[in-house]
């Protein structure tokens, strides 16, 4: 016996007003798993630090990665009860979490697995001012300065860049100057300055590509949504951030800082 009917024998033994029924669907998951029970069992087993693990999606671990109650609030609204069952995705909370934290995160460089490229021909310190928000321009620039030493820089990049750089000629090196790519080869970037004006950049397509000094940074950590740690240099203008700053590293993506002092940074990795 369903639960409608029975409830129905129950309230007429009872001499009860009949209740009218509201039905609607169910909510289901393409890609997160909402069983509380299988949960439970990975923690009591050990295979998931407790609730607020990454690869959880529970409130305590949503919320230790950057995503907003107001984000998940308005999934809510929007879906609202439906005759019929209704599908939610990561990519469904993923984009309404980006909507409402983009405004607020402050922007700041981390290289996942640097790679040293050597720059020749700089004869000059260059200052790149970088935006802390793109669209808040009462806030201050960060700042890095490339001091080169007899004519050449070294700075880091993201191995992920490499394939990158083989395909290119010309790249731009985000609001510092364009390099002319000499060669790539096991690891071994060397690369020559081509000119600083970012319109010429754009005259040849040049790719942009995120960078930092290759000294006086932070150590950074990101934990992933498999609980995998990506580790990389961070820059040092970060460290006005609080324990729990939703933050957005350029090019790599969003994430809460869970813990931070003077020279570590970790950050739990939201989405892109």
């Amino acid at each position: 016996m369903t639960n409608a009917p029975r409830t129905e024998y129950l309230y007429k033994a009872l001499g009860w007003e009949i209740q009218e029924y509201v039905h609607y669907g169910r909510l289901k998951t393409t890609d997160i798993k909402l069983s509380k029970s299988l949960m439970v069992k990975e923690i009591e087993e050990g295979l998931v630090e407790g609730y607020s693990d990454p690869r959880l999606p529970t409130l305590a671990a949503l919320r230790r990665r950057g995503y907003v109650p107001s984000a998940l609030r308005k999934i809510v609204y929007e879906m609202g009860p439906r005759p019929v069952d209704a599908t939610l995705s990561w990519d469904n909370v993923n984009a309404t979490n980006r909507k409402e934290i983009d405004k607020i995160a402050h922007r700041y460089s981390f290289i996942a697995n640097p790679i040293t490229i050597t720059v020749s021909g700089v004869e000059r310190t260059y200052d790149a001012h970088l935006p802390l928000h793109p669209e808040r321009k009462d806030l201050p620039d960060r700042i890095f300065k490339v001091v080169p030493k007899n004519g050449t820089a070294n700075l880091l990049i993201s191995s992920s860049d490499i394939d990158l750089l083989r395909k290119s000629k010309v790249v731009r090196l985000m609001e510092l100057f364009n390099i002319e790519v000499k060669s790539v080869e096991n690891n071994t970037i060397t690369a020559a300055f081509h000119s600083q004006d970012y319109m010429k950049a754009r005259e040849v397509k040049a790719p942009l590509v995120n960078w930092l000094p290759d000294e006086n940074n932070m150590i950074g950590e990101v934990v992933m949504p498999d609980a995998t740690r990506t580790k990389g240099p961070v820059e040092t203008n970060i460290r006005q951030e609080k324990v729990g700053s939703i933050i957005q590293f350029v090019r790599f993506g969003f994430g809460r800082i869970d813990s931070i002092n003077n020279e570590r940074v970790t950050v739990y990795y939201a989405h892109r």
